[in-house]
């Protein structure tokens, strides 16, 4: 692999390790999702899929679970943005069920998908 991709699969795996440790506790889970975990690396961004763990009714949707992501690695990841909604509801799902918001790691870009 090029060291010049902005994420490769092993640093990748490594994030979602650690964000599974961080939020261990909270009603979520995370997977790899994109060109990191297809080719290996991705030039762009790295995407994450955030799902409620289905044992827990402590989920109340993808702002709350991004509230508790928010809070457990702000010394990590920051820049925070929404980049979908929905303007005929109240709920931030676009029409096909996932949420998707931005922030940065170390000067590149982490996708997240919360999906319900």
């Amino acid at each position: 692999m090029n060291s010049k991709h902005t994420w490769e699969l092993p640093e990748a795996i490594g994030v979602v390790r650690w964000l599974d440790s961080v939020c261990k506790d909270d009603p979520i889970h995370f997977a790899l999702g994109g060109g990191a975990l297809l080719r290996g690396y991705s030039d762009s961004h790295l995407d994450i899929i955030v799902t409620p763990n289905n044992t827990s009714e402590d989920y109340n949707g993808p702002t709350y679970a991004r509230q508790m992501i928010q809070d457990k690695t702000s010394d990590i990841l920051s820049g925070w943005e929404q980049v979908n909604s929905n303007e005929d509801s109240n709920e931030d799902y676009d029409g096909d069920g996932k949420a998707i918001h931005t922030c940065n790691m170390d000067g590149r870009t982490i996708k997240f998908y919360f999906v319900y």
